[in-house]
């Protein structure tokens, strides 16, 4: 049986450095200049400062990044704040004065600037949003607030699609936000969500971010997956911004991430094999070119007969012309066939879905309807 030095010398550890971390480097009630940050973390830890595997280089360990096939990970620190010295406050954790920037932020920009990936994952420690073992709501939460206020929005100004935390020790998945840096009780979903479904892409609700347009880039998960080691009595979980929660003194888990295409996949696994919580971020270009197209535009999406052998009809109504992409897709998201990309005239349209020609094998399938707004999507089921 494999034990963690066996697991550590065949796998890639990319870490982001915690408080834990930082008690015996930088604690809060010490005022250093990060670059002059040493001890156990920085001695046992290695990453890319260099741009090695893609990015722009930082030069230390303090924060980095790298590429992994289609996406860019942006590796941030978020302990580097001070709450007792603005010089050497590089997060805006300082309640005493204003935060103008720092080699941090200067080096977020320059990074997310040269990025040509089409996905980006931010990874950084203190929560911006939680209602676990810590709390968005508390005033010395400083670090928390500093991420959340100074940091955020650099990262939603490039689209990032999702950023993922820890430090609190439970499980949070948000609606798909967008320009929401404040507490919970400032959180209104109609201007700081763009949607506030599941997600999930096997309910036909998954999170839709266009490409281009006047939405493009908008719409961002934030993921609190704490509980990797530690878990919390009893926590609270009330934040209205979350669109999934798990935590009690034995909820532990993981968080997997599978991308195909233009289709993100989250995943929330628990300590006992569970899959609680699933949700989807599907990419597309924006509809444009026809006036007053934001809005719903169909009704009545159907597939009959459904189940089907060989043979269905997907019929729907248009209520008003649209800009619209019509198409197959596996319920992980891939791309199977596409009836139709761009104007759609108002009134009854419908397709014939053949398995043979489109070699679709037996099992679920999705068809979605996208225009710019939620998409249509139904459900249908391939039987012998």
């Amino acid at each position: 049986q494999w034990g963690m030095t066996d697991l550590m010398k065949r796998m890639p550890f990319l870490a982001t450095p915690g408080n834990h971390d930082y008690n015996s480097i930088a604690p809060p009630q010490v005022s250093q200049n990060p670059l002059n940050n040493t001890g156990a973390y920085y001695d046992l830890i290695d990453v890319y400062t260099n741009g090695e595997m893609g990015g722009v280089p930082s030069g230390h360990e303090l924060f980095y990044s790298f590429d992994y096939g289609n996406i860019h990970f942006i590796n941030m620190n978020s302990e580097i704040g001070s709450v007792l010295s603005a010089s050497n406050d590089w997060t805006g954790a300082n309640p005493f004065s204003s935060f103008n920037g720092s080699p941090m932020t200067q080096w977020i920009h320059a990074d997310l600037q040269a990025n040509t990936k089409p996905w980006v994952i931010a990874i950084f420690h203190q929560p911006p949003h939680t209602e676990g073992s810590h709390s968005s709501s508390d005033l010395f939460e400083r670090y928390m607030a500093a991420m959340r206020n100074n940091i955020c929005p650099i990262l939603e100004q490039y689209g990032v699609d999702i950023i993922l935390n820890g430090h609190s020790h439970v499980y949070e998945r948000s609606y798909f936000l967008n320009g929401y840096f404040g507490t919970p009780d400032q959180f209104n979903p109609s201007v700081h969500a763009m949607d506030i479904s599941s997600g999930s892409l096997v309910e036909g609700t998954p999170y839709i971010k266009y490409t281009t347009g006047p939405n493009a880039g908008k719409g961002t998960v934030y993921v609190v997956q704490g509980n990797s080691g530690s878990s919390t009595t009893e926590p609270a979980l009330t934040h209205p911004a979350m669109a999934s929660v798990h935590g009690c003194d034995s909820c532990v888990g993981s968080h997997l991430f599978y991308i195909h295409g233009d289709t993100l996949t989250g995943k929330y696994l628990t300590g006992e094999g569970e899959i609680l919580d699933e949700y989807a971020i599907v990419k597309q270009e924006g509809p444009s070119g026809i006036a007053g197209t934001v809005n719903d535009g169909i009704s009545g999406l159907e597939v009959f007969p459904n189940p089907f052998s060989n043979v269905t009809t997907v019929r729907f109504e248009v209520k008003k012309d649209i800009i619209a992409r019509v198409e197959i897709v596996s319920v992980s998201g891939q791309v199977i066939h596409v009836f139709h990309s761009g104007k759609l005239n108002q009134g009854a349209h419908q397709y014939t879905v053949n398995a043979s020609a489109m070699n679709l094998s037996k099992g679920a399938y999705l068809v979605r309807i996208s225009s710019d707004s939620q998409p249509a999507v139904a459900r249908m089921l391939k039987v012998e």
